[in-house]
């Protein structure tokens, strides 16, 4: 638009000149006017900003003259530059900032050979700075548009090599899904550096849900259950062997105070003495204790006079 306005000022102001003015003036005039848009095209095709999370990626023009037409320039990193519009051109901008790959892949088979989905995603980065030399030609091209889908090619391939390791009770241990994601770090920039990759914290990896064919889920379900059940007779069994006579008569008194403080003895509970006088006899639930509420001051039966 403003192209526009600056050519029309300009034929109005020579077509002024031309009726008005001596020819010396009308040249002068015209000439200045030439120059002025020649000017403001340089400026406006030759002045390029860049963001502080933006890199330009720049080409020579087309030119059947020069030996470089249509290859790459170079990378502009952020600010304002200055590119010869006659020779040069920027055709697109990479991102500075992290860069989402994510799918979900069907059909991994595990060591055992069951076929497992997994849902997956990668944040990452790419620094031009890094891209191995000689290739940035290539990555000038591919990298712009592509490189989600480059690092996720990787992605893939590094998942399945990783999974066609492991079996199903590997895959369902404690901690399996967060050695997977450092696994995928490594291995997804050790085949991306060449591109310019930086290195991955395993924060910006995440793997899961990983789901499998139902039969598979109920056998592993059974199978922990039995294991928790298993677990649990060892656990009890373990206890036991340790008691003594000591906890067994522990265990014993305590079971008796709670069916007394419960309610449900219905007779009287004898108290044991270390001497010889005659025993005492606690009293039941509803019951009148012998010599009426003198008597209520009797405790509940114990093991000696503790």
């Amino acid at each position: 638009m403003i192209r526009i306005l600056l050519l029309v000022l300009a034929f109005i102001t020579v077509l002024i000149a031309y009726f008005w003015w001596p020819i010396v003036a009308f040249i002068i005039l015209t000439a200045f006017m030439i120059a002025i848009v020649v000017v403001g095209a340089i400026m406006h095709y030759g002045l390029v900003h860049l963001n502080e999370m933006e890199v330009g990626v720049v080409f020579y023009r087309e030119n059947e003259f020069s030996e470089k037409a249509g290859n790459f320039a170079y990378f502009l990193d952020s600010g304002n530059h200055f590119i010869n519009p006659l020779l040069k051109r920027m055709t697109a901008t990479m991102t500075k900032g992290m860069i989402d790959a994510k799918d979900t892949t069907h059909m991994i088979r595990t060591k055992e050979g069951i076929p497992i989905t997994i849902t997956w995603e990668v944040s990452f980065r790419i620094e031009y700075q890094r891209i191995l030399p000689g290739i940035e030609h290539k990555m000038a091209r591919a990298l712009p548009k592509f490189a989600s889908k480059m690092v996720a090619g990787k992605a893939i391939r590094a998942i399945r090599h990783n999974i066609e390791q492991k079996g199903i009770a590997e895959l369902h241990a404690e901690g399996a899904l967060r050695h997977l994601e450092a696994e995928l770090c490594q291995e997804i920039y050790e085949g991306c550096k060449a591109y310019g990759l930086v290195p991955i914290p395993p924060q910006d990896v995440k793997i899961g849900p990983i789901v499998m064919p139902e039969h598979v889920e109920k056998a592993i379900e059974a199978a922990y259950e039995r294991k928790l059940t298993v677990d649990g007779i060892y656990a009890v069994r373990e206890a036991m062997d340790s008691f003594d006579d000591r906890h067994l008569e522990r265990l014993d008194r305590l079971e008796r105070f709670r069916l007394f403080y419960d309610g449900k003895l219905d007779f009287y509970m004898m108290e044991d003495v270390s001497s010889g006088e005659k025993p005492r006899r606690g009293m039941g639930p509803g019951m009148v204790p012998p010599g009426g509420d003198n008597a209520r001051n009797l405790t509940p039966v114990t093991k000696g006079n503790e």
